[in-house]
């Protein structure tokens, strides 16, 4: 029996072998990376495709809801700016009648030139006057006491009701404004008292405003409001009272229709009918916004805006083609790439074929000790990296919390300064309270009023925490502000502190605009003021001074200037370039950390592309921010 020999491969089937395995093996790996490249690209593409238009879609609806919080914002501030200035009038009105009263009756009161003097002035402004003596004798004004009497407490004839309410007002001493409001109504009127002494005897004179609807006020603006930007804008603002049922501007028509006109409506998927089913489920709520309407539940409000998404991705048909042709170049370059790649590769499997066997095996040892002592090497390296990181990431998690937890005093100290004087007024209100409990007098309806007094404090109370929540959030992008504005707002919080201090400040702003981080800029401004307030305290310690803080806004080409000044004494050659510094302070360890003005110029300089300086001036320090007018940040 034959049996058959193996045969055992000859050195030229190896060379056969290292001659085509390598060129197969490099064809078949071209293919492939080709229709890889093409799967991989044309997933990519699609996805990218598909952020654009996600990414534009958000990004139009973002900037009308950005668009409504503007108008909404705006409205408020025209409802505030109404009555803030009907405050003004009566305080003026008052301060001139007391001038003339002054200058005319010095020593002897004329009542009938005073009485023809007070009759043409209320015609003429649209005002009502009460003067009454400090015996609660009233000499002028008894129909307009009758009529606030009535509005107190539903009592326009009992004397005793007349007389609470002028014990009131003269108990409220001199410069005492009132907001007397009626939630029922929604009403308020304003009044305006003040004091003026007469041949030893004391007079109270006031000046009562209009009664004003406050939800018509609103109603009014948000309307006219919505004409000013109609014309004007590339959004439609509309208008919807639930307590009239009717719309305005829903069309873009500046009309007002019924409500039951659009909810009739045969599309059920359009937006609008998308939002006015959206006020319905929620008008007892809260105020609140939504991706489309802002809600007002107290006065049954709300205010949408109109904009389509398909408008947007037609706009942006050419972004789309040109991601699509982008691809198209790189799959051509990759097709290109790769084919070149194979030739060469085939090329060289020519050459080196025939030595490939004979090198691999004295050199593979070499390259594995290579291989590992690189491996070791890299391993190390990473540990250094990984534990230097993780210190910068300790030390800046520190810093940030240091500067949140001054942040944090800082706003607690302001919030003192806002709450001392409503506090003072509930003490004395409770205190009223209980002192006259148990008088027969005292009506339930009384305590109501003084209950409802109270109410107005603790509201403005609660106001100012909103106003402290906001001004420390951090700005998510940037914006386009008024410098002027920011300064204002700054100020706003710092008021007390600097009235307390008896520290002036001096203002020359004018109105620039720039694009940035609005709310940083407001937390660096307060830091620089608080530091500046800081030592003009200590340097009063050792001498008396008149201090004061002077801001001022200049505009070049391309950049703005803040430049703040303070006269609190210099800061010493030897340290004031260290105040940038991180941990570096001129104060004790009990008044700051030294972190504040590390954060300030990391703020402008590294979030905000600016620059932030400091030097000595004439009895001390003048700080200049410079920021430019547009930036791009990221």
């Amino acid at each position: 029996m034959l049996v058959k020999k193996k045969k055992i491969p000859t050195l030229n089937d190896i060379e056969k072998l290292f001659t085509y395995i390598p060129k197969i093996f490099i064809l078949m790996l071209g293919g492939a990376l080709i229709i890889i490249s093409y799967i991989i690209l044309d997933s990519k593409q699609k996805k990218d495709i598909d952020l654009i238009e996600q990414e534009l879609i958000l990004h139009y609806e973002f900037k009308q809801k950005d668009n409504l919080n503007k108008f909404v914002d705006e409205v408020e501030k025209k409802v505030k700016n109404e009555f803030l200035d009907d405050e003004a009038k009566l305080k003026q009105i008052i301060y001139q009648t007391i001038g003339y009263m002054s200058a005319k009756y010095n020593t002897f009161l004329d009542i009938n030139d005073l009485f023809f003097y007070l009759i043409k002035l209320q015609e003429k402004e649209n005002i009502r006057f009460v003067v009454f003596e400090e015996d609660l004798n009233i000499l002028y004004g008894y129909d307009t006491v009758f009529n606030m009497q009535k509005l107190m407490f539903n009592h326009k004839d009992n004397p005793k009701y007349q007389k609470l309410l002028l014990q009131y007002i003269s108990s409220q001493g001199k410069n005492n404004l009132q907001s007397w409001k009626y939630d029922s109504q929604k009403n308020i009127i304003l009044s305006f008292f003040d004091i003026i002494e007469i041949n030893n005897k004391k007079l109270y004179i006031g000046a009562i405003s209009s009664v004003n609807n406050i939800k018509q006020t609103t109603k009014e603006i948000i309307i006219n409001s919505i004409k000013e930007i109609s014309k004007a804008k590339d959004y439609k603002i509309w208008f919807y009272d639930s307590n009239t049922n009717q719309t305005f501007n829903y069309n873009n028509n500046e009309k007002i229709v019924f409500d039951f006109k659009i909810l009739n409506t045969s599309d059920k998927t359009a937006k609008k009918f998308e939002i006015l089913k959206y006020y319905i489920s929620n008008e007892h709520g809260n105020k609140e916004f939504n991706k489309y309407a802002y809600l007002n539940s107290k006065y049954s409000f709300l205010i949408g805006i109109d904009y389509d998404k398909s408008y947007i991705l037609k706009l942006n048909q050419n972004k789309i083609k040109e991601i699509t042709l982008k691809y198209k170049i790189f799959m051509y370059k990759i097709f290109l790439y790769i084919t070149l790649l194979i030739t060469v590769l085939i090329l060289f499997s020519f050459i080196f074929s025939k030595f490939i066997k004979r090198i691999f095996g004295k050199y593979n040892k070499r390259l594995k000790q290579k291989t590992q002592a690189l491996e070791e090497h890299k391993n190390q390296m990473e540990l250094l990296v990984i534990e230097e990181v993780e210190k910068n990431r300790k030390k800046d998690r520190i810093l940030i919390q240091q500067s949140k937890l001054a942040a944090m005093g800082g706003m607690l100290e302001n919030i003192a300064h806002q709450w001392r004087q409503p506090l003072n007024n509930v003490n004395l209100i409770l205190h009223f309270i209980r002192d006259n409990y148990q008088n027969k007098e005292f009506t339930k309806e009384k305590l109501e009023k003084y209950i409802n007094k109270s109410k107005i404090q603790i509201d403005y109370m609660s106001q100012t925490i909103d106003d402290f929540r906001n001004f420390y959030k951090p700005s998510k992008m940037a914006n386009n502000f008024n410098i002027s504005n920011v300064i204002k707002d700054v100020l706003k919080i710092s008021k007390e502190q600097f009235e307390y201090d008896k520290i002036e400040v001096i203002l020359s702003l004018c109105d620039i605009f720039i694009i940035n981080y609005e709310n940083e800029l407001k937390q660096t401004l307060l830091n620089i003021l608080n530091n500046a307030k800081d030592a003009i305290v200590f340097k009063r310690k050792r001498k008396d001074f008149e201090a004061f803080i002077k801001i001022k806004v200049i505009q070049n080409k391309n950049f703005v200037k803040i430049i703040i000044e303070n006269n609190g004494g210099k800061i010493k050659k030897d340290v004031i370039e260290k105040v940038f510094e991180p941990y570096f302070t001129t104060r004790s360890e009990s008044l700051g950390i030294g972190i504040g003005l590390y954060m300030a110029k990391t703020i402008i300089e590294t979030n905000m592309k600016g620059k932030i300086k400091v030097e000595n001036i004439k009895d001390g320090v003048r700080f200049k921010i410079i920021l430019p007018l547009k930036t791009i940040l990221k």
